[in-house]
């Protein structure tokens, strides 16, 4: 029964660290990339760099894209591989002081 108790909570624990795609891939990033309102960008890197709290969409997201950072996005789909490299490339050529921000922050709290 323990073995039991055991092996359903290390299966909980994968699935509770495992990326979710349809997060992602359902996420209008190119409305925050391409927008000119400066007030939405703000409340976007605040929320991720913990400097207000997230709505409950844009906080999924966010714990997503941690776990594809972190994990380099060994465990990533194809496709969700080439939102990731689009994403980076986009956002830091865009945000390049808020990406660095948000980058130092996840890969120092390994």
């Amino acid at each position: 029964m323990k073995l039991l108790c055991v092996v359903t909570l290390l299966g909980f624990v994968a699935v509770v660290q495992s990326v979710d795609e349809e997060v992602l891939l359902n996420y209008k990033f190119d409305d925050i990339l391409d927008s000119k309102q400066e007030d939405l960008i703000k409340e976007y890197f605040d929320c991720l760099l913990d400097k207000i709290p997230c709505s409950n969409e844009l906080q999924r997201v966010k714990d997503n894209v941690i776990e594809i950072i972190k994990n380099k996005c060994a465990e990533c789909t194809p496709e969700l591989k080439q939102l990731d490299n689009y994403l980076q490339r986009r956002f830091k050529e865009r945000y390049p002081k808020k990406m660095n921000e948000f980058l130092t922050k996840v890969y120092s709290s390994k």
